[in-house]
């Protein structure tokens, strides 16, 4: 490998080292998630370009005997500014990137782009931040392989009715008929089902831009932080922290029945 390197990244964390350096993680399309050392970087021009949530185009140096990546320059793409400005918005961020850290492997230019959409959908819409969360796990999970079938269950075949609550199986990963369920504080309503199967096909800013209301926004994202939280296999540091968590008015991760912007739990 060449020892200098171009890539484009996303900076997922960074840490102290010492009184003047960092380390960062970036989020890397040909490289994936590789740990960089900035020599210097808590202050300066490299400070600035690499900061939490930036996609940056990146200047490296790469030592392959120690195995090891250097920051030589920066040059900023997309700044997030607003992201890290609010709390909400950051909470959100760090949980995708604590995904994309916890769930690492695959299609890298996949996770690279649906990372680099939500965070600008993010951006550009700071309301969008409960709709950008569900469909960074809703598409997270079809970049896994084990996104669900919405329309049969997964342990009986059975075909589901219009009008049916969804259980959960924690052993398959998935929603599935109630009586089949195990998992009690996770249920599907039927206009949630729905959103999510209307959002599928969808790309993810088009998917982001399908409106809920703010109730339903609130409750399909907790169910899809419980569900990544199971997919990650638990331990997520930002959703134990309880932040994503407080603002429901239960301590479930059911999901309620409340009409979606888009009408679909009218039918």
């Amino acid at each position: 490998m060449d020892r200098d390197l171009t890539v484009d990244g996303i900076v997922l964390r960074t840490r102290r080292m010492g009184d003047m350096h960092r380390r960062l993680s970036l989020l890397c399309p040909d490289l994936g998630i590789i740990d960089v050392i900035a020599y210097g970087a808590r202050k300066g021009k490299r400070a600035m370009n690499a900061q939490m949530f930036s996609r940056s185009t990146f200047f490296l140096y790469h030592n392959p005997v120690r195995k090891e990546y250097t920051l030589k320059d920066a040059r900023m793409e997309s700044p997030h500014d607003g992201v890290r400005s609010r709390l909400d918005s950051m909470w959100a961020a760090s949980f995708w990137s604590e995904l994309c850290t916890r769930t690492a492997g695959g299609d890298w230019n996949a996770l690279f782009l649906l990372l680099s959409e939500c965070l600008d959908a993010l951006e550009e819409d700071p309301s969008s931040v409960e709709r950008a969360s569900i469909q960074f796990v809703w598409h997270l999970l079809h970049l896994a392989g084990i996104a669900p079938d919405l329309t049969r269950c997964p342990v009986s075949e059975r075909v589901y009715t219009h009008d049916e609550i969804l259980g959960f199986s924690a052993s398959l990963l998935s929603p599935c008929s109630r009586e089949n369920g195990d998992v009690d504080d996770m249920l599907l309503p039927p206009g949630a089902r729905r959103y999510l199967a209307m959002t599928a096909g969808r790309a993810v800013r088009e998917a982001v831009a399908v409106q809920l209301n703010d109730i339903t926004a609130l409750r399909i994202r907790r169910y899809m932080v419980r569900y990544a939280h199971l997919f990650a296999g638990g331990h997520l540091m930002t959703v134990e922290s309880g932040f994503g968590m407080m603002d429901m008015d239960d301590e479930s991760g059911n999901v309620s029945n409340e009409g979606s912007g888009d009408g679909s739990d009218d039918e």
